[in-house]
């Protein structure tokens, strides 16, 4: 496979706080250090944090950048957890047996969208192309599964590795042809070119790849062993959050100061999601290990994870967690 990296990862490297809208709030040392995004499918997140519920829980928090970054974080002992998609979970889960999943918080079929020129008409017009993605995203893994469900050979596109935040500036440059990735990276894209009378068109999402593309939040173990409480502590926060989010206007205005989207897209990108925190289910351990899989075929990973085996449900300690260990067992 052909994958070019650009040298746009290099100006990521350069201004990565300033790309990635980073906010830092430091706590004290035995705080509580969780890592996620200015993103729509880290919602509860940003609730919780806007609403002081996790102040309220007593946690110290350090917001960084989350997302693949998130699954750095926790493999350098950055941040004590994260919040991400299947594919950075799953190459976290194959790379660093320090680190375990203890939830997941969402699932979206349909959550990666591919926006393409509008002289693609077909995925079979993606031959000899280029097609920008988050290098280890969820989207990236979305990427390989979307390609083989439409018979296109991945070995026959370019993968562009690029920061999302400068995706827009690549479609209208000509620097890609198409791109792939979670809200609000796809609408940004949409709306630069429309301003600058560049047609692009949704040529396909993820929800052809029967995948539920979880969302997982993943610890560090010594994290899990040592604030247990304060982990606790932020699941009831993010419940709170969750329960809150019902407010769809409310939580849509919110969220468009963090994301940089309008409320009106703002609302359409969130719709989708279905944002239930548990333990993850049979369903999604499936999902990601399909993800794996894909994985390890492009040599991401070196082997396939035992996901059930990664999963540690601490903040569970009710019904739920023992049916899941029952299960399991």
């Amino acid at each position: 496979m052909r994958m070019a990296i650009v040298a746009t990862l290099v100006a990521v490297l350069l201004v990565g706080a300033a790309l990635a809208g980073i906010l830092i709030v430091t706590g004290e040392d035995d705080g509580l250090t969780v890592a996620f995004s200015n993103k729509v499918c880290y919602e509860p997140f940003i609730i919780a944090d806007e609403t002081g519920l996790f102040e309220a829980a007593g946690i110290d928090v350090t917001i960084v950048a989350g997302g693949a970054g998130a699954k750095e974080a926790l493999a350098t002992r950055s941040v004590d957890v994260g919040a991400m998609g299947d594919s950075p979970a799953m190459i976290l889960m194959a790379n660093d047996p320090g680190s375990s999943i203890i939830a997941r918080y969402g699932t979206d079929e349909a959550m990666h969208r591919l926006v393409a020129l509008d002289s693609i008409e077909s995925p079979a017009d993606l031959v000899g192309k280029r097609i920008g993605v988050q290098l280890g995203s969820s989207s990236h893994g979305a990427l390989l599964q979307w390609l083989e469900h439409n018979e296109v050979n991945v070995d026959d596109v370019e993968i562009v590795f690029l920061h999302p935040l400068v995706m827009p500036s690549n479609m209208v440059t000509g620097g890609i042809d198409a791109m792939i990735g979670s809200e609000p990276w796809p609408t940004n894209v949409e709306n630069t070119c429309l301003a600058k009378n560049i047609t692009v068109h949704m040529l396909g999402d993820s929800s052809v790849c029967n995948n539920s593309f979880p969302l997982v939040i993943c610890a560090t173990n010594d994290a899990i062993g040592k604030k247990g409480d304060q982990i606790s502590a932020m699941f009831d926060a993010l419940s709170q959050a969750i329960v809150m989010m019902e407010n769809d206007t409310w939580v849509a205005e919110v969220m468009a100061e963090r994301t940089g989207l309008s409320i009106e897209d703002q609302l359409r990108c969130t719709a989708s999601i279905d944002f239930e925190l548990g333990v993850p289910d049979a369903g999604d351990v499936e999902s990601m290990t399909v993800t794996a899989e894909f994985l390890a075929d492009m040599d991401l990973i070196s082997e396939v994870p035992d996901v059930e085996a990664c999963i540690d449900p601490l903040p569970f300690t009710g019904s739920e967690a023992t049916a899941w260990m029952v299960a399991r067992g």
